[in-house]
This record gives structure tokens, C-alpha cells and sequence, in this order.
């Protein structure tokens, strides 16, 4: 089994990026991306994406994630940051910006490394961003009452990523 890229290339690679995919591909089968997401994924925050192509075709690739590294939850100025390796260590602060500004922010330091044989998505945050969020980008009035305190932001950076190809039915772990 052959690990990419090569240490040579990494080495190449981590001259501009302090993010580089490393991976191995393997067969699939008999997993499905769900059973391989239940294998990867064993408690706290996951991801599991499927593509679909023309609106109801199963897409080509699923893409799971476990293992965050980053764990973040923006609620209008305040950022709550937990890190993997702070042992649960909750970075809490109040930025005075909005919350697309501060995701940014955090994401500003990641420069990630373009390796050959991953899709364009491979690793970095996965989340969502509620509805309100559209007020940092348009004027809009304040009518509704945040009655259910849910963040603007919450996503995560997963450590370990695996891309499922459910054409060729391999694996890149």
C-alpha cells in the first residue's frame, strides 16, 4: 500500500502549507459509505456527505469526517473554540465582529496543500451557517426573537478524513 504523496513531495509541500493531506487508498468493499462512517466515527463530532448529481442521482464520491481537531461554535460576537489537544479546553472570547469576519479569522492560519488524486474538497471546516447569518451580508431588519440560542456557526475540522469513491469502490483514509 502505497502512502501519498511521498515523503519527498511532503517535504516539497510543507514549504508553503502547514496542511497536507497524506492517505492511503484501499478497497471499500464491503463497506458502504454508512457502515464505513459507523467503523470511523465513535462518539462526539462526525460528518457524513453524500453528493448527488441532477438532483436525484447518487454522486460519485461521500465524504466522512471524525476526529476533530477544531471544534467551533460562533453565536453573533462570542467564538467558543475547543481544541483537540487542550483536553477539552474551551477558547471563549468576544470579538466585537460578526460571525462570517471571526470564522475567517480562525480559519486564516490553515493553508492547506493541493494533493494529486483527492477532490478539490479534501478536509478543512465542515458546518453550517444559520439563516441570520445573511444579516452580516445584507441589511436586513431585526424581527425575529432569538428564542432558541442556536449558533450562527458550528462546524468542525476533522482530523481524520476519508474519501469514498462509490464508482471505483475504494477508499482514500
Amino acid at each position: 500500500m502505497q502512502t501519498i504523496p511521498d515523503f519527498e513531495t511532503f517535504e516539497q509541500l510543507a514549504k508553503t502549507a502547514n496542511t497536507i493531506p497524506v492517505y492511503r487508498e484501499i478497497a471499500a468493499d464491503p463497506d458502504t459509505p454508512v457502515s464505513a462512517f459507523l467503523k470511523l466515527h465513535v462518539g462526539g463530532q462526525g460528518f457524513l456527505l453524500e453528493s448527488v448529481e441532477g438532483g436525484d442521482q447518487w454522486g460519485r464520491y461521500s465524504v466522512l469526517g471524525s476526529d476533530p481537531l477544531m471544534v467551533v461554535r460562533i453565536c453573533g460576537d462570542r467564538v467558543e473554540v475547543r481544541h483537540r489537544d487542550g483536553a477539552g479546553v474551551v477558547q471563549d472570547t468576544r470579538t466585537g465582529r460578526d460571525p462570517i469576519v471571526a470564522l475567517e479569522e480562525l480559519l486564516l492560519p490553515f493553508r492547506c496543500a493541493q494533493v494529486d488524486g483527492l477532490t478539490r474538497f479534501a478536509g478543512g471546516f465542515v458546518g453550517y451557517l444559520a439563516y441570520d447569518v445573511v444579516r452580516s451580508i445584507e441589511r436586513l431588519p431585526a424581527t425575529a426573537r432569538d428564542d432558541l440560542s442556536v449558533a450562527d456557526i458550528a462546524g468542525v475540522i476533522a482530523d481524520t478524513f476519508v474519501l469514498f469513491d462509490n464508482v471505483t469502490h475504494t477508499m482514500k483514509v
